[in-house]
């Protein structure tokens, strides 16, 4: 796979597309560990499996109308793959790989297949000691927008968004 990503708005070749399959019960706020899911559980509206499917579906389809090449992660039973974005991102040619929070360390794995269409010299495997998601991140052009935290505790707080205690640079 060749890697070219200079912004976000430019056009799409191929795209890593979540998986809404398997997604398991409503988790509870302390199972949860993005921002989206802990208000949609705190509020009572999560979403239902089969709407998420046909959601996706639907986009996937769209996308590919387009000529969009769509690869998905294997599916881990009873696990939210939905955010696929945060497991790795790409600038330029290089494809970084995140260091996500340990309850989210099983995603990896399932993108193996997509790891291995990407040469292994453009791969880059953060050190333990950087902290980052694809969805923390925007390409554009000369410009990348990094949502921060400053919080030296950041690494104990399984959601740190949802803690309040991170704000976003840019």
């Amino acid at each position: 796979m060749k890697l070219n990503i200079k912004n976000e708005t430019g056009r799409l070749k191929s795209v890593v597309l979540g998986q809404p399959n398997s997604m398991g019960g409503i988790p509870t706020l302390e199972e949860s560990y993005d921002a989206k899911s802990y208000y949609s559980i705190e509020h009572n509206m999560y979403p239902v499996e089969t709407d998420i499917i046909n959601e996706m579906n639907a986009f996937e389809a769209v996308l590919k109308k387009y000529d969009v090449e769509v690869l998905r992660p294997s599916i881990i039973k009873d696990y939210n793959q939905v955010f696929a974005r945060d497991v790795a991102f790409v600038i330029d040619d290089k494809m970084i790989i995140s260091n996500v929070i340990a309850d989210r360390a099983d995603e990896q794995e399932a993108y193996k297949k997509v790891f291995e269409k990407v040469a292994w010299r453009k791969i880059i495997n953060l050190p333990e000691t950087a902290h980052i998601e694809g969805g923390d991140v925007i390409v554009w052009n000369d410009f990348l927008f990094i949502g921060t935290c400053f919080s030296e505790d950041y690494r104990s707080y399984k959601t740190a968004r949802n803690q309040r205690i991170c704000h976003r640079n840019s």
